[in-house]
């Protein structure tokens, strides 16, 4: 009678287990897809604004340039002390 209720236990659990990944597939593939929706949404977003703003966005990169290449020396210079 005991390997009767452990065999039914041990079948029931194999049969459980296998929607219960199905279901889980696709959550995380429904998942998946919102999170690029959504990065699609702010991408366009992002580009709208650019080209909105184009004149300021253009001021803002000519004024970012100098601290860039400021940091890449940083950078550099802290690469070369480390090696």
């Amino acid at each position: 009678m005991a390997k009767k209720k452990t065999a039914l236990k041990e079948q029931s659990q194999a049969t459980v287990q296998p929607v219960a990944q199905a279901s889980r597939d696709a959550f995380s593939g429904a998942k998946k897809a919102a999170k690029v929706l959504f990065g699609l949404i702010v991408t366009l977003a992002g580009l709208f604004l650019v080209m909105t703003f184009f004149p300021e966005f253009v001021l803002i990169i000519k004024g970012i340039i100098g601290v860039v290449v400021a940091l890449i020396g940083i950078l550099i210079i802290a690469i070369g002390l480390l090696d």
